[in-house]
């Protein structure tokens, strides 16, 4: 990432890289931004650092700062209740909780562990940002929704969120880094990790993030702005038709089965399709989309449900909750 990070704001410096309703953040600002958070995060290589913000320009910084200090950044879901929250620091091992100030005494009242406000870690430093954490390193750990069972932290790597980045929106979408994102989801999740997050910084794009969806503030944000992208789950996609706002070229459906009748309704609506994508936590976002499979992924079908193979792993699994698996007619 920090690569990224540093290319962009050498040949990007001005260009807006991340915007939310309290300001704009560009390519250099990022790099500036990102590297005072590395300096003063103070942990040790590989440790693990909870992430507990409201999505916003401040949890991007947040996160990629994290990953430029070497360390771990474990995005948590800020709706979760006390004790949810103290389950997962535990489970995490984080030695550490950057949060805001709108979180703050929850984290307080729950963490056991040192806790750090955001803002604070944008004063000045003479610590230098490690920048040296390794593709193939773990760099992230996100915990699964728990629908089937017990939340499940899984740690990934840079690498593993880079390939649907290049494989899924730049090839199978057609992003590049003239896409204006606008993005309404929250960025713990994996699809707002993976799409806003790590996608936009992958392909040099922009991106205006939402800190809750409201489809009256979503149909505002769309009639004023000029925005080439949308991600989204169905519902929101079904929300802004009965808007009537005019959606960007580019929408992708993900997070949940996207209906049929949904699909049709926006093909009828805009003469184009509603795309579909399919990930999950455990394959670091994105597998498929509209049953085109990321190049490296093995598929097969074992009664009916379909296992993965990801590249340079030996096992099969079955991605996602018995409600989200996808079926050999899907593809």
């Amino acid at each position: 990432m920090y690569e990224l990070i540093l290319r962009h704001a050498s040949h990007l410096n001005e260009k807006i890289a991340f915007a939310d309703a309290d300001g704009v953040l560009s390519y250099g600002d990022l790099a500036r931004r990102t590297a005072l958070v590395a300096g003063n995060v103070r942990v040790e290589r590989g440790s693990r650092v909870a992430l507990y913000l409201s999505s916003g320009v401040p949890a991007i910084v947040a996160t990629l700062g994290v990953s430029r200090a070497a360390a771990v950044g474990v995005p948590l879901d800020t709706r979760i209740g006390d004790d949810d929250l103290r389950f997962r620091l535990l489970d995490s091992g984080a030695g550490l909780v950057v949060t805001d100030r709108e979180h703050l005494a929850q984290v307080r009242r729950v963490a056991g562990v040192r806790v750090a406000v955001v803002d604070d870690l944008l004063t000045p430093t003479r610590t230098p940002p490690r920048d040296d954490l390794a593709p193939d390193s773990p760099a992230w750990l996100h915990y699964t929704s728990g629908t089937s069972g017990d939340p499940k932290g899984v740690v990934s790597t840079q690498a593993a969120w880079l390939r649907p980045a290049e494989h899924a929106y730049r090839g199978l979408l057609g992003m590049s880094g003239h896409d204006h994102l606008l993005w309404p989801l929250p960025l713990f999740h994996a699809f707002g990790h993976s799409m806003c997050v790590v996608g936009v910084l992958a392909l040099g794009a922009s991106a205006y993030v939402m800190d809750r969806f409201t489809p009256e503030r979503a149909a505002e944000l769309l009639r004023r702005q000029s925005f080439t992208a949308l991600g989204g789950v169905p519902t929101v996609f079904a929300q802004l038709l009965d808007a009537g706002v005019p959606l960007p070229a580019r929408c992708l459906s993900a997070g949940a089965p996207l209906p049929q009748e949904l699909r049709d309704r926006f093909r009828r609506t805009f003469d184009r399709d509603l795309h579909d994508g399919y990930g999950s936590t455990e394959t670091s976002g994105k597998i498929a989309v509209d049953g085109v499979v990321l190049p490296g992924i093995e598929t097969r079908f074992v009664d009916g449900e379909i296992q993965l193979r990801l590249p340079g792993a030996d096992e099969w699994h079955a991605p996602g909750t018995s409600a989200g698996r996808r079926t050999a007619a899907w593809w």
